[in-house]
């Protein structure tokens, strides 16, 4: 995707997923949350170290599921009290747990490394299950970070769209409730503040509770912001809080960072460079 002025975007797609918002997936989710037939839960249980789940098992190892470090019962994951199949959760729509991963080449072909922190949801590294032989239940134990990674295919994501291709800008904005917002536009017919949208429509990601300019980090819209695309461009956007932005930098010359967001059924990853800044200063209602 070629550059627009200073503004312009740049690195049209990237890699899925790039370290990995409901989350926004934590926040809405284009998988949703899927149901499976699974076996009873026992008892659950918190310790010190989180919280302890026990199912009952009967043996045998987990029809279909992949070899797991961190999951030894016989049977799959009981679902009725965990989201399988959604982005957010550690197993997938069969009771399978997902493998824990460290970046992309370490998931197997077909599989991206997902980070549900990223997304704004909460989900432990220090994740295991192990049959206990005595009891004969399935134990799993989570601790209390938000440090996980794993993988998870790539059938289960929404399927990659172009990012709108023109200029980018940031601007002062309005979050519900009169709050203020900080809002990065995508995809605008020229490099100035009266720029209207490009052919290909635009993409707007907007961070809530935020003024000019963000600090350099992390800013997962679940809950805290929302994306917006507008493929016609003619302010009827489809919207949704899943994604989140990452600021690189700030400066005189714009906003740097990076992006992924899912809205309207499809995920887009990409870049800008040096998005200018439009001081609009709205009144909120």
């Amino acid at each position: 995707m070629g550059r627009g002025g200073s503004g312009a975007l740049i690195g049209a797609l990237v890699a899925p997923l790039l370290a990995c918002p409901d989350g926004p997936m934590g926040g809405t989710s284009t998988t949703g949350d899927v149901d499976a037939t699974t076996t009873d839960i026992a008892t659950t249980s918190t310790t010190a170290t989180g919280t302890t789940t026990a199912a009952s098992t009967t043996g045998g190892g987990p029809p279909g599921c992949p070899p797991n470090a961190d999951y030894s019962c016989p049977e799959t994951y009981p679902c009725d009290q965990e989201p399988c199949g959604a982005l957010r959760s550690r197993f997938d729509a069969d009771g399978c747990m997902r493998r824990s991963c460290l970046g992309e080449k370490t998931c197997p072909q077909g599989y991206v490394c997902h980070e549900p922190a990223l997304w704004g949801a909460c989900v432990s590294a220090a994740y295991a299950c192990s049959e206990d032989h005595v009891l004969g239940t399935c134990d799993c134990e989570r601790g209390d970070d938000c440090d996980a990674r794993y993988c998870v295919a790539e059938a289960d994501l929404a399927p990659l769209r172009e990012v709108p291709a023109g200029v980018a800008r940031v601007e002062d904005a309005c979050a519900p409730l009169a709050r203020p917002a900080v809002d990065l536009v995508i995809g605008l017919d020229a490099n100035n503040c009266k720029a209207a949208p490009g052919p290909t429509g635009t993409l707007r990601i907007s961070v809530w509770d935020a003024t000019a300019p963000l600090a350099p980090g992390h800013y997962p819209l679940r809950d805290r912001g929302a994306v917006w695309f507008d493929p016609e461009g003619d302010g009827d956007p489809q919207g949704s809080d899943a994604g989140y932005l990452i600021v690189h930098t700030w400066t005189g010359k714009g906003l740097s960072g990076e992006f992924e967001v899912q809205v309207g059924g499809h995920r887009f990853v990409g870049a800008v460079e040096a998005a200018f800044y439009c001081p609009f200063a709205p009144v909120c209602p």
